[in-house]
């Protein structure tokens, strides 16, 4: 089976223009979400025309389409409003061309990765480098992938307290680690983590 991730479409997006308007016409809806394989969640997002759903999606696609080099026209680099948008940064670490591991993250502008920071809901609060701000969408990547696996073990007692907040989880009188688990697993929803 091919692994897929999910991709949310920022435009309206016909993939043969050839067959727009027939029976095999193929589209994408604006502001509908999709599972595609990698290659194809990861290329839509470089060309502009999506973005991925969670940060669990993105640290998934990372670089599955990286043998394409993709030829982007300015109309696949347009908004609405007629401004000249790049493709969407994505989030997670992979490798160099030399296997290497290294982030992508630290390769955006600090103005790129505030975007991306408010749009996976990152609270940059304090930080001022680069360096601080990577770091925090990082661990909200391992955070979220930890949610979503049911591996709370993974979380500090300060995230797990944030998770049950967000959760309405009644956290009252648990204060050791174990007790907070306890308590996260009574009473998580699994919809959260996406």
């Amino acid at each position: 089976m091919t692994e897929t991730a999910n991709i949310t479409f920022d435009e309206l997006r016909i993939v043969d223009d050839n067959r727009k308007g027939t029976p095999d016409e193929v589209r994408f809806e604006e502001g509908e979400s999709y599972d595609l394989p990698l290659r194809s969640a990861d290329r839509w997002v470089k060309r502009g025309a999506a973005h991925f759903t969670t940060p669990e999606d993105a640290a998934k696609a990372l670089g599955a389409s990286s043998d394409v080099a993709l030829n982007l026209q300015d109309q696949d680099r347009r908004d609405p409003s007629g401004t000249r948008r790049q493709p969407e940064a994505v989030v997670g670490k992979g490798a160099d061309s030399n296997g290497n591991g290294s982030s992508d993250l630290s390769k955006k502008t600090v103005a790129e990765l505030k975007a991306l920071a408010a749009n996976f809901g990152v609270d940059l609060t304090g930080l001022t480098t680069k360096a601080e701000i990577v770091a925090a969408i990082e661990r909200d990547v391992q955070i979220k992938s930890a949610i979503a696996a049911g591996n709370f073990d993974d979380l500090t007692v300060a995230e797990l307290q944030k998770v049950a907040a967000d959760q309405d989880i009644d956290l009252t009188g648990k204060t050791e680690k174990t007790e907070i688990i306890e308590a996260m697993k009574s009473g998580y929803k699994p919809d959260f983590a996406g």
